[in-house]
């Protein structure tokens, strides 16, 4: 990992291949192709797994079974009605997930940000998806900082870090060179992504671009799976022991169905019934609410007492 901050001015344009003219339109094309856009990358599902996403749910596999049956066993209209049951149900499922993708989309094409760009020796307006290493960007009051960047020059330049380093004073930033030691919020050699211009100006070179920034790191650490909390592993369990009671029940139902002389489909299909209605889907909500509830009532219990009992959802 390279340390940008370590370096004087002539080494880092050595190793960045610029200088304060900043790149050539064919220059920055070409390292456009090899370090990509400039932005987080999205975390993209395969289609087929888009596709099978509902058929997750026991509850549906249940359904399927019952519809399978129902044929089997020659009842062909409660097949057609079940189906017609899962199809509703999946149509509205790929609807939502279609709205809130078209709706991703347009927030990020309305939130898209542009960037002041050496290109050619001229300043350029362009998108900052398209910033390389090695272009030089230029710094005004108000800006958002398109990429991790090292400055070349600056006046009287102030920058708010407090989304990357929780720093919630102004932080002075000044051409210098830092030793290997310094940590991230002692760069004032650097810029960083995400963090905004207070006052002042300059002119950055920059250095990482996409994920592969400071901001980018955080980014990755954020889309990590979240381990589930104590509530919800309880409310995990209670689910799967009751499935397995309902379980047991449902086998119980099929052997009493079949000593009582119904026939093996027409047994299995009601077994797959009882199992179905009685699964508690939505007892996670229902437990959620209780708590919430629960709290409430506590809170407006000790209230007369002049306690003051923060109510946190």
């Amino acid at each position: 990992m390279q340390l940008w901050h370590t370096l004087n001015l002539p080494e880092l344009f050595n190793s960045l291949g610029s200088n304060e003219a900043g790149l050539s339109s064919d220059q920055a094309s070409h390292r456009l192709n090899q370090y990509g856009y400039n932005e987080l990358p999205e975390k993209k599902a395969l289609f087929w797994k888009k596709l099978l996403e509902p058929f997750k749910s026991i509850f549906i596999m249940l359904l399927l079974g019952a519809a399978a049956i129902s044929y089997v066993s020659g009842q062909n209209l409660d097949g057609t009605i079940i189906l017609i049951i899962i199809t509703i149900n999946m149509a509205i499922y790929y609807s939502q997930q279609q709205t809130t993708n078209r709706v991703i989309k347009s927030l990020k094409k309305h939130s898209e940000q542009f960037a002041q760009v050496l290109r050619d020796g001229q300043i350029v307006n362009i998108s900052s998806r398209l910033l390389v290493p090695g272009d030089v960007i230029v710094l005004g009051e108000g800006q958002k900082i398109p990429a991790d960047a090292r400055l070349i020059h600056q006046d009287n330049l102030y920058l708010d870090e407090s989304a990357l380093t929780g720093e919630s004073l102004p932080v002075v930033k000044v051409v210098s060179t830092l030793s290997a030691q310094k940590r991230l919020y002692e760069r004032d050699n650097m810029v960083f992504s995400g963090t905004y211009v207070l006052s002042g100006s300059g002119r950055a070179m920059v250095t990482t671009t996409g994920s592969h920034t400071e901001f980018g790191a955080i980014a990755k650490l954020v889309t990590r799976a979240e381990p589930k909390s104590p509530m919800q592993q309880k409310v995990d369990g209670i689910v799967a022991k009751l499935i397995k009671v309902l379980a047991a029940l449902a086998l119980v139902v099929f052997g009493l169905s079949l000593a009582r002389g119904i026939e093996p489909s027409e047994a299995l299909r009601f077994a797959l019934s009882f199992s179905v209605s009685a699964i508690p889907e939505d007892l996670p909500i229902a437990m959620t609410i209780v708590f919430v509830l629960g709290r409430l009532k506590t809170n407006w219990r000790l209230q007369p007492l002049g306690l003051q009992v923060k109510i946190l959802i």
